[in-house]
């Protein structure tokens, strides 16, 4: 990866990481969570994952896909769960298992680190497997042969 856009990424990571973007609506229960609380929470499991990755195989993720992980988990479930009104116990339980294993069967480049890219393949591989995907956020659990 370029080192520039690698020191981007590492920026926007750290700036996404402060507060997720929470709307107001019509409808929408109170919330106990706030932008800054998921975000919190979502960078923090990408962080211990990133961590453990390195104890085990020398290299972590690249910035890239730790900005994918965040942005994803924070973005497309954390806060329509908060929006929803939804007990964020599971989320935290969830996130856990989702990103280790989004995390540890995600393929390394040639440097020896996870991209984005790999992010989104190990995804895709592992999407009936993921705890959060019991939520059904998207409709039913999809069941690939």
């Amino acid at each position: 990866m370029d080192e520039e856009y690698e020191r981007i990424y590492d920026e926007l990571y750290v700036g996404w990481s402060e507060e997720a973007y929470v709307p107001e609506f019509a409808g929408a229960p109170e919330r106990a969570s706030t932008g800054s609380d998921l975000s919190n929470r979502v960078s923090s499991v990408v962080g211990e994952a990133d961590r453990r990755l390195m104890q085990k195989r020398k290299h972590g993720l690249r910035s890239d896909a730790k900005a994918l992980l965040l942005l994803n988990f924070t973005n497309m479930v954390a806060v329509p769960l908060a929006l929803h009104g939804d007990d964020l116990w599971y989320l935290d339980e969830g996130l856990h298992h989702d990103v280790d294993l989004i995390v540890q069967t995600a393929n390394p480049d040639k440097e020896g680190r996870i991209s984005a890219h790999a992010i989104l393949d190990a995804l895709t591989e592992n999407w009936s497997n993921l705890k959060l995907g019991d939520i059904s956020l998207w409709g039913a659990k999809p069941q690939y042969e």
